[in-house]
């Protein structure tokens, strides 16, 4: 079972182009595939992940914030960006792969957003261009994400 972390941002058009020049960027090996109204980036440098990115119409939220609080959130439109990790791969070495292409993409762009684990746990959320980092769940626990996440702040 994969594990994986999903990016909405609210808007109706998500510059696709964002997540090229990121990859260009960094020199990533990647193949674009688009099936329907989803694109695919399928990653062959070792990062650890495959990406998918996809509209998505009345978005509701239900996630969890801390053990004991639960938000509720609508949205009538979203682009959502799915990090896929193979669990077969280093875990942190993915989930900070993952988290530089998400600085990237908070840096260019300002819409709100929020980043879940398994859709049912918050790990970050930009509202009115405001970080807001949860840090209930453990995410953030190792040195490395630290470091990650002074970047965001």
């Amino acid at each position: 079972m994969a594990i994986e972390y999903r990016l909405h941002i609210k808007s109706q058009s998500f510059e696709i182009n964002v997540m090229r020049n990121y990859l260009t960027l960094k020199n990533i090996l990647f193949k674009e595939e688009i099936l329907d109204n989803t694109i695919i980036f399928n990653l062959y440098n070792i990062w650890g992940f495959v990406i998918t990115i996809y509209k998505n119409n009345d978005s509701y939220f239900e996630y969890l914030i801390s053990k004991e609080k639960i938000i509720f959130k609508e949205w009538d439109y979203s682009y959502v960006i799915c990090f896929r990790l193979n669990k077969d791969f280093n875990y942190l070495k993915a989930k900070l792969n993952m988290l530089d292409i998400i600085i990237y993409i908070l840096n260019n762009t300002s819409e709100d957003s929020i980043l879940l684990y398994s859709s049912d746990f918050m790990i970050l959320e930009r509202e009115n261009n405001k970080i807001i980092i949860n840090d209930e769940m453990g995410f953030w626990d190792s040195e490395e994400a630290l470091n990650k996440k002074k970047l965001l702040l």
